[in-house]
């Protein structure tokens, strides 16, 4: 991969949160001589020779910015990005199939998964081991969080296509974080914060540089440890009850989405499951189920009892209302808790004037802990409480043994008035939430290694090349405890003892000591790795073009990458609970997934060339620089085949202070290895039927209250997402300001052939269309037969009522939805464009010290999805996670020992279309600001000699994320943070 940079094209060179547009003097001399405005070149390649021709879309953060925030990992500093989108990857994920643990990703742009290439030291890294799916897809992303927070030397964000140079992925950029090396000296850090909350962490860390051999070789270490606590959701009091009602406005009251509560409560949701039908159920010639046989417990001293059970518990027909439903809110755990690992050490040693030798090993390791709340079991488990069940109040008059049966309730009939059968009847179970057995936990522990060797030189005195191998190896493993087997609960349910599962109680009536067999842990283990070789090489002056140096850069790559994930027995297929769709896993609310392994292995090219048009030989009033940029990449994936795109640029320098620039790229980004993979399985509520529902309406097999089987993937002839680029900018030094710059780009990117799925509801509804023409002529169907529509839907076979009653109203016949086959294809569009602006002015120094000040912001001009050819695009700007505008500011000050810092970060509101008020009034989450604050001081002398004394608090004003009342958190988790007020002190000391 080339990361060689001969020249800097677009974006916003503004030094925004960094080293400035600026290059070093360019501020001014003192000779008063005019110096040209240039750009900091970027991605840290060690064979950069084309500084001064920069003019790249770069945002720098350099430790000064990043100390006056406080940052503690790499994924608080890239949410603060104005150009980083929402996360796909973030640790407040906690579904068994989320990327869950110390987890965050970078999403420039918020372009989607796979369009930002992350660099370290300039090469790529492994994405996670564990995968998510983002938007309808699988996706696995590199882990900022790898990257040790304290070894970071500065980070540059590349904010232009740049895929035909550093690699086909880096369609909405490449963000390369820079660590530490070549350093002598030692220092130790410590680092303690608290908010007012019962919120620590802590962190300490080691550095250490050497030299041998007179200064040739440098060995530089480097050592962190960093814990966390946990925050839950009762910790605050927006997320403390998932029904947010209390919290909005009378005439948001009425919005169902705002009352995150669960069906399966700890009271249960049960139903009759009479042979071939479901029917309701009288007492004394008293109906008390509903008309389809459901009815629920009833919580002690609520209204509504339609019957009572032998032991005192009432039960009422129909399902659990809201009023009664589960809050799992306060048991989710928004931040959880963490402990990192770093070890980080580089080796340089210098053969002589034109070669060297350089290397490094890093090691990563973290672990976490979250809650979940306790499992619920719902419709997609398919679990039965057995006739026999002790419990069953419809069970038998005596069990099997001849023991009379305390629990059956008398005087039950059917529907068709016949006595409930002597031997019972089965009663399935809808929701019940399992409290007594004791909430979930999440363990996590994650690793990752990395080594790099490479050589790096100089020949025939104008060519400069580096090669290196690297390699990186990251495991993951999962651990999910409080989860319950479905063949454990089939046994516990099964017992006609008083020692069987009771579902027919409150909480409290089931000791979790007596069903060993029923509480288990689940595991997922996750591998990923990279190796890599690169070759790369340039001349800055490889010819003259009318009198200017002309350049070249050139390069090759070759890796290979490894993906595997390993689930649990019960959930891979291994140990199954039967061989129905559900019963696939053996774990109640995790979908079947099987194990995946897969490789590539990829083979790349680029060149890039710098025509210097006009220069310093030929440059004319108004022509001071003009020089045109043609780069291109080919790569070749061994399982799907070669690729080539290109890049061109043009950056005009009208004089030393004032310049424009533009370019055109072309993007590529391969599907990730977990979507290349078998299918996998998940379940659904709230997918209608659209053609049953027309002629079976009050059937719960058609109206969306039962789970859906949608089998996702399995397309092995999955192409590409392809994108374009465009850019346009302008930079300028402010006259009689000679310290102020100041910038402005236009971007746009466009990305096609999107990978995702057509999703379910639209399959149905072609499948119903087909279904609609069928002749609805009794006689040319039969008991038995599968009628189908479209071939993606897969439906159960017709009894003869289906037919009698599919017919009499002018239907065809066709049975419950059984799976729906949703394979990933190619189909999306997407579109985002907007502007960047940057500053950056460092004020003249006084005695009062050295002030500079810093400012980024980003707006969102345009945002839109089109799932297919011919659909209408959906305008996603301002929607919960998209706002239009993002800014920063910073000013620092220095004077002597003292120095302090202050930034401000705005996030603009955004609006939740699923909250509509009473009066249509959508729900608004307001604009958002917080405040950081440093002040530090060094000391030259006396026993604290060499410590260096940092206090500091993040989030000034102590301000609360903007409340999102659909959200059971309270706050939009990809979007904001819910820190409060947190004051830190660090120590550091040099020696």
């Amino acid at each position: 991969m080339g990361l060689v940079i001969l020249s800097a094209w677009m974006g916003t060179v503004s030094p925004v949160l960094g080293q400035g547009a600026l290059g070093e003097g360019a501020s001014g001399t003192s000779s008063g001589e005019v110096v040209e405005l240039e750009a900091y070149t970027v991605l840290g390649s060690s064979i950069t020779r084309f500084e001064e021709e920069s003019g790249l879309p770069v945002t720098v953060l350099d430790a000064e910015n990043l100390s006056i925030d406080g940052y503690t990992s790499p994924g608080e500093i890239f949410s603060d990005m104005v150009f980083v989108g929402s996360p796909e990857f973030e640790e407040a994920s906690d579904g068994p199939n989320d990327a869950r643990g110390d987890v965050t990703s970078i999403n420039l742009r918020g372009a989607g998964p796979g369009q930002t290439l992350v660099l370290m030291n300039g090469r790529r890294l492994a994405p996670h081991p564990l995968n998510q799916t983002v938007g309808q897809a699988p996706s696995v992303l590199v882990n900022a969080n790898i990257i040790p927070a304290g070894l970071i030397d500065q980070i540059e964000v590349l904010r232009d296509g740049a895929s035909a140079i550093y690699g086909t992925d880096a369609s909405a950029g490449v963000v390369n974080t820079n660590l530490k090396a070549n350093f002598t000296g030692q220092e130790l850090s410590a680092r303690y914060g608290s908010d007012d909350y019962g919120f620590d962490e802590w962190q300490m860390s080691y550095t250490g540089g050497f030299d041998f051999n007179g200064g040739k070789t440098n060995l530089s270490l480097f050592l962190s440890h960093f814990e966390r606590d946990m925050i839950m959701g009762s910790d605050r009091d927006y997320a403390i009850y998932g029904d947010k009602r209390a919290l909005v406005a009378e005439k948001w009251r009425g919005d169902a989405s705002i009352i995150n509560v669960s069906s399966g409560g700890v009271y249960a949701n049960l139903e009759s499951d009479l042979p071939n039908s479901r029917d309701a159920l009288s007492q004394d010639g008293k109906r008390i189920t509903d008309s389809t046989g459901r009815f629920h417990i009833n919580a002690p001293g609520l209204p509504g009892t339609t019957a009572t059970l032998a032991d005192g518990t009432a039960i009422d027909d129909g399902t659990l209302p809201t009023e009664e439903r589960y809050d799992y809110a306060p048991f989710r755990t928004l931040t959880s808790e963490v402990e990192r690992q770093n070890f980080f050490a580089s080796l340089n040693h210098e053969f002589s004037d034109t070669l060297s030798l350089f290397g490094d090993f890093g090691w990563y390791h973290s672990e976490t802990f979250q809650y979940r709340a306790a499992v619920v079991i719902g419709t997609s488990d398919a679990l039965i409480v057995p006739a026999d069940n002790y419990y069953n109040p419809f069970g038998p008059v005596t069990f099997a043994d001849g023991r009379p049966n305390p629990n059956r309730l008398s005087g039950i009939t059917l529907e068709n008035g016949s006595p409930l059968p002597d031997a019972g009847i089965d009663i399935q179970l809808d929701g019940w939430r399992a409290e007594d057995l004791g909430l979930r936990t999440v363990d996590v522990e994650s690793d990752s290694f990395l080594w790099t060797v490479g050589l790096r030189g100089r020949l025939l005195q104008d060519w400069y090349w580096e090669s290196a191998i690297r390699y990186n190896l990251n495991e993951a493993t999962d651990l999910s405890g409080g989860r319950l087997s479905k063949t454990g609960l089939s046994e516990a349910l099964a017992n006609d003892t008083p020692g069987a599962l009771n579902v027919f109680a409150g909480p409290g009536s089931n000791d979790p000591a007596n069903f060993p067999d029923l509480i288990i842990e689940a595991s997922r283990t996750a591998e990923t790795s990279l190796l890599s070789y690169d070759f790369r090489a340039n001349n800055p002056e490889l010819f003259s073009l009318f009198g200017n140096p002309a350049g070249l850069a050139i390069g090759v790559e070759f890796r290979s990458e490894d993906y595997m994930d390993d689930r649990d027995p019960r959930i891979d297929g291994t140990i199954r609970y039967d061989d129905t769709y559900q019963g696939e896993s053996d774990i109640i609310g995790v979908s079947p997934t099987s194990d995946t392994k897969s490789e590539r292995s990829v083979q790349g090219a680029y060149a890039e060339l710098l025509l210097p048009l006009i220069g310093d030989a030929n440059k004319v009033p108004g022509f001071h620089r003009l020089e045109i940029q043609l780069a291109g990449r080919w790569e070749d994936y061994d399982d799907f085949g070669e690729v080539s795109k290109p890049k061109a640029g043009l950056v005009w320098y009208l004089n030393p202070d004032l310049y424009l620039r533009a370019s055109y790229s072309e993007g590529f980004t391969a599907p990730n290895l977990s979507i290349l993979t078998e299918p996998i399985q998940r379940f659904n509520t709230g997918i209608v039927d659209d053609y049953r529902i027309q002629w079976d309406p009050n059937n719960s097999d058609n109206d969306g209250s039962q789970q859906l089987a949608d089998r996702r993937g399995g397309n092995l002839g999955l192409g590409p997402e392809e994108s374009e680029t465009w850019t346009a900018g302008i930079v300028v030094r402010v006259p009689g300001f000679e310290s102020l710059t100041v910038s402005l780009d236009y971007y746009h990117i466009k990305i096609s052939d999107q990978i995702g799925t057509l999703g379910t509801g639209d399959i149905i509804n072609i499948d119903t269309a087909i279904l609609n023409t069928l002749p609805a002529t009794a006689s040319s169907y039969s008991p038995g037969q599968v009628v189908t529509g479209d071939p993606r839907v897969e439906r159960g076979p017709i009894s003869q009522e289906m037919i009698a009653l599919a017919t009499s109203q002018g239907f065809a016949p066709a049975g419950p939805i059984t799976l729906v086959n949703n394979p990933f294809i190619n189909q999306a569009l997407r579109e985002i464009s907007g502007w960047d602006i940057g500053f950056e002015y460092r004020l003249p120094k006084t005695s009062w010290g050295t002030f500079r000040i810093t400012g980024e912001a980003s707006y969102l001009e345009t945002y839109e999805d089109t799932e297919a050819p011919g659909r209408a695009p959906f305008d996603l700007i301002q929607d919960e996670i998209n706002p239009k505008i993002r800014a920063r500011v910073a000013l620092s000050w220095r004077n002597g020992p003292w120095s302090s810092g202050i930034s401000t970060t705005y996030l603009g509101k955004t609006y939740d279309n699923d909250v509509v008020a009473d009066d249509g009034e959508i729900w608004v989450l307001d604009a958002f600001v917080r405040t950081n604050v440093t002040v530090a001081y060094r000391f030259s002398d006396g026993f604290l000699k060499g410590s260096r004394i940092t206090l500091g608090v993040r989030n000034l004003f102590d301000e609360d994320p903007p409340l999102n009342p659909d959200e059971s958190m309270g706050y939009e988790t990809s979007l904001h943070s819910n820190r409060k007020r947190f004051t830190y002190i660090d120590w550091q000391y040099a020696f």
